[in-house]
């Protein structure tokens, strides 16, 4: 014969069961640049992929969905800061080290980026 405590485990276990928490997933989301990043000369991007499958896409997501995601174990992270002007030799050859070097950490990102090192520059 079940006890009270039984009983209240149970309703907690049920309540559980009856209302999951519903787990939350970054979505994309591309920057959109403004003329004080221009000024500065560049820009933080961020970026998150599922932990769990090396294949799943690397999403590019806002400031917010990456503080918010940041912590979570279920995703990698990465931001870095993307260079936006000065001479067209001096944006590439700063954004391709800046992939090389991200690449290590979220592997992929090099090979996502590499033909838009001129992505958000105001040469095009």
């Amino acid at each position: 014969m079940p006890t009270p405590i039984d009983k209240n485990i149970d309703a907690v276990i049920y309540k559980e069961l009856a209302n999951p928490k519903k787990m939350e997933f970054a979505n994309e989301k591309k920057p959109v640049l403004k003329q004080a990043d221009y000024d500065r000369g560049y820009f933080t991007r961020y970026f998150l992929r599922q932990v769990n499958n090396p294949l799943s896409k690397i999403l590019e997501v806002d400031k917010a969905q990456f503080n918010k995601f940041k912590s979570e174990p279920f995703y990698i992270n990465l931001d870095m800061n993307w260079k936006l002007t000065g001479d067209l030799q001096s944006i590439i050859d700063t954004n391709y080290n800046i992939l090389v070097e991200s690449d290590k950490k979220l592997p992929g990102i090099k090979k996502l980026l590499e033909n838009k090192l001129l992505e958000f520059t105001k040469l095009h």
